[in-house]
């Protein structure tokens, strides 16, 4: 698949501008929103796996307080 970086780039800079509020949505045209929108729904998924990562953590740090307390109970 070739990726034309100069088309690229000017999608890119529609994003940049329509984040900025500088475009509204009716200014881009309906193949540029299609790219946007998969630009878009990457983003997303990136935030869902670094959310579902910090909860992992959360998880395991939860565990060892409760193994934590369980020991200083058991030393009781």
């Amino acid at each position: 698949m070739n990726i034309d970086t100069n088309e690229l780039k000017r999608i890119l800079k529609i994003k940049r501008e329509y984040d900025k509020g500088l475009i509204d949505i009716e200014m881009i045209m309906p193949e540029d929103y299609k790219v946007i929108k998969i630009l878009y729904e990457n983003e997303i998924n990136e935030k869902k796996d670094e959310i579902n990562k910090l909860k992992d953590e959360i998880k395991g740090l939860y565990n060892n307080i409760e193994k934590m307390i369980d020991q200083m109970n058991i030393k009781k």
